[in-house]
């Protein structure tokens, strides 16, 4: 069983709490998942979408370019 608690959307930890962070909890569950959190927090999490920058594309940019 899986309990998520979503805090209130303020301070860093907050921000941190994307609809990735759900997909993850819900998919480990292996019998049930409880969200603790307001129905416009759950969607207002599902909204935020992490955004991650690996450097990876301009890496390739250049690799390619010396080529």
């Amino acid at each position: 069983n899986v309990v998520m608690w979503l805090p209130p959307a303020q301070g860093k930890a907050a921000t941190m709490v994307t609809r990735e962070l759900i997909y993850t909890g819900l998919t480990r569950a292996k019998k049930g998942c409880v969200i603790l959190a307001a129905p416009e927090r759950v969607s207002a999490v599902i909204q935020t979408r992490a955004v991650r920058y690996s450097g990876l594309a301009e890496r390739i940019d250049e690799k390619w370019a010396g080529a």
